[in-house]
């Protein structure tokens, strides 16, 4: 009776094992971007390659920083344990630098490098557009500038009149 009673506020789940796999695993793989290994292009297949290599160093390099801290944690005074612990991280640090240079010389070389001549093109475009437009900007503080010292001047001189 206790029992019945019990059940009666757990929720109920499907197990329906009809349910299309593959259909499932494909929408994931939608929702993390992960379409682009099957392109055709080779740098895109090679930049994924390096993309998910990277990413399996990160994940090494996190359970590596686990690792240490739990050798530290659990040294109990002992300095070996201790010193380990501290070489794990030193070596561990230096690999999360070389990787994260890795990343950025990927990403640099994969989105500038590799671009088509008329996206260059358009960046190129971009970054003049953005330098004019702070060009005149500096023109107008400088023509601002000019102005209020000219009003200062003017005001100075009809003061000193009077």
């Amino acid at each position: 009776m206790t029992l019945a009673a019990f059940l009666m506020f757990v929720d109920s789940t499907s197990a329906d094992y009809r349910t299309d796999l593959v259909k499932q695993l494909g929408s994931a793989a939608a929702e993390q971007d992960l379409a682009i290994i099957q392109s055709k292009d080779p740098r895109d297949v090679i930049a994924a390659i390096i993309r998910n290599g990277l990413t399996f160093v990160g994940t090494l390099f996190v359970l590596t920083i686990v690792y240490a801290g739990i050798l530290m944690f659990t040294s109990a005074g002992e300095e070996e344990k201790v010193t380990k612990a501290k070489n794990i991280l030193k070596i561990s640090t230096l690999g999360l630098v070389i990787v994260l240079s890795a990343y950025s010389i990927t990403v640099f070389v994969t989105q500038v490098l590799l671009r088509e001549p008329d996206d260059n093109r358009q960046l190129i475009e971009k970054y003049e557009t953005d330098a004019n437009i702070r060009n005149e900007e500096s023109e107008l503080q400088a023509i601002e500038r000019e102005t209020r010292d000219f009003i200062k001047n003017q005001f100075n001189t009809n003061r000193s009149q009077l």
